[in-house]
């Protein structure tokens, strides 16, 4: 009985899906775009996806079909493209009416920025923003920099045991103790615990993104499929909730012992604090404190394994090129002579050639795949181009950063395209690393203040060299990262 049930279930689910496709082809052949043919089960992408790595994938598609192409989530349209026109008209012109990622049905508990949309995510915007400005930024430049000499020490200690290090690690203890100070107000001793739990939470908490198996792959395609599912069926690690947790508990601390900062924890306290006491604000009527919390574990997320990943990155692409790494080194020793050996706000911004590799880093490895919006109302986004409500759009970054009409040479590491005299060669909207439109990663200036002030004090002091045991694999099966699990690198003290 138990069997017969399961199988009619199974049968009425494939009878659905095939139904949904077929409706779905006539709009979708109107759009006169290239697609993906969907196979039975998964729609255009691959039951294998665990054996692949997914810009790979991606690459391959877009030789095959172009800029524009539509592809399957299973039953649903997917509207894929790299056309620059078409993603301002998307993500900047009709934005009221892509202002949304996937409609997912998620607990307040990951509702953060990357996951919500319409008003709710205009507000949690609105209300997160003043934690950037550049007032705020210029005054986390100090913590920084005595990060980044932290490094430096635990590198001169480390180094007499052995050149070879794993840069990865080396920056996401950087990141770590970036944020656990700048953003939360504690220390965390990222370079000397080897066992910190927040450590070991960052790097687990996107393991929900990697597919191992096609049974994975498949529960994953029909989660996006049917994003409601997401509010019954927890995808979020356990790595999430225990970040969100350390986030509740510092802000439960700071209430009870009457501590006042002016950092994002403050800044999430007072919106706490907003939605308790004046219950007729625009976003008491919209927020949760489990709303609010979630924005904190995001945050750490969002900069701790991105911006780790690109400084190992690029440290690798200037220890293969060193040539490139001593005009870096160059540029960062003269404008430290001409602000006094100082390494802070204004230096870091003097230094173009820095910027230049960071920028082209982002672009031959881009940290996240892609960026998505979905259509809250039939829009004609283009003239004979009616995208419907419903209709998700993808962004693919890598593939953009990787075609050659956009970047000659695509796969030649070339900082100089980023340098002020050829930045007029860079179309709009085809280097995307934190998005684009009014969805740009929220935290990019922190970022990259970060990334500058590390790689100046690194190469300062230090050369970049390739080890015996030097090698970039990505990892399959990863749906949202560029990951790999270690980079092992010589570093030389100069």
């Amino acid at each position: 009985m138990f069997f017969t049930i399961v199988v009619g279930l199974v049968v009425f689910l494939l009878a659905v899906l095939y139904f949904q496709v077929k409706r779905n082809r006539g709009y979708i052949e109107n759009l006169g775009f290239p697609v993906d043919q969907p196979n039975f089960v998964l729609g255009s992408s691959p039951l294998r996806l665990h054996k692949y790595v997914l810009h790979e994938v991606l690459m391959d598609k877009m030789r095959r079909f172009g800029k524009t192409y539509v592809r399957f989530e299973m039953a649903q349209p997917v509207l894929v493209t790299i056309d620059p026109d078409l993603i301002k008209a998307i993500t900047i012109t009709h934005f009221e009416n892509f202002s949304d990622i996937i409609d997912f049905k998620i607990n307040p508990k990951v509702s953060t920025l990357d996951f919500t949309g319409g008003e709710m995510w205009h507000v949690l915007r609105k209300n997160m923003s003043p934690t950037f400005t550049s007032g705020k930024l210029k005054g986390l430049l100090e913590p920084m920099s005595d990060i980044a000499s932290d490094m430096i020490h635990f590198l001169d200690e480390r180094i007499e045991q052995s050149p070879e290090i794993d840069v990865k690690k080396m920056f996401q203890n950087l990141t770590l103790e970036t944020i656990s100070q700048c953003a939360f107000g504690i220390k965390s001793n990222a370079f000397y615990d080897t066992h910190s739990d927040l450590l070991k939470h960052g790097q687990d908490a996107f393991s929900g993104f990697i597919m191992h198996n096609a049974l994975e792959t498949f529960i994953f395609s029909g989660l996006l499929h049917f994003p409601k599912l997401f509010h019954y069926i927890e995808f979020f690690p356990a790595a999430y909730y225990k970040l969100y947790n350390v986030t509740e508990s510092i802000m439960k601390a700071r209430v009870e012992q009457g501590i006042k900062k002016t950092d994002f924890i403050a800044r999430m306290q007072e919106l706490v604090d907003e939605v308790i006491q004046t219950p007729e604000s625009q976003a008491a009527k919209l927020l949760t404190k489990e709303h609010i919390i979630a924005q904190g574990a995001i945050f750490f997320l969002a900069g701790f394994e991105t911006t780790a990943s690109t400084l190992a990155t690029l440290c690798y692409n200037l220890a293969i090129r060193p040539e490139i790494q001593d005009r870096l080194r160059d540029e960062i020793n003269k404008v430290m002579d001409n602000h006094d050996g100082r390494i802070d706000y204004d230096s870091v911004h003097h230094m173009r050639y820095l910027e230049a590799c960071i920028n082209e880093n982002l672009r031959i490895m881009p940290p996240v795949y892609f960026h998505l919006r979905q259509c809250t109302k039939d829009t004609e986004v283009m003239p004979g181009l009616v995208i419907k409500k419903g209709v998700r759009v993808d962004f693919p970054i890598y593939t953009s950063h990787h075609n050659p009409e956009f970047f000659p040479d695509p796969e030649t590491f070339n900082p100089d395209r980023f340098m002020p005299e050829n930045e007029k060669n860079i179309q709009n909207l085809t280097f995307r690393p934190f998005g684009g439109g009014p969805r740009l990663c929220i935290g990019q200036r922190f970022a990259l203040i970060e990334m500058k002030i590390a790689l100046a004090k690194l190469l300062s002091k230090y050369r970049v060299t390739p080890s015996n045991n030097t090698k970039l694999e990505f990892e399959k099966g990863n749906t949202f990262m560029l990951s790999y699990p270690e980079l092992l690198l010589n570093l030389e003290k100069l």
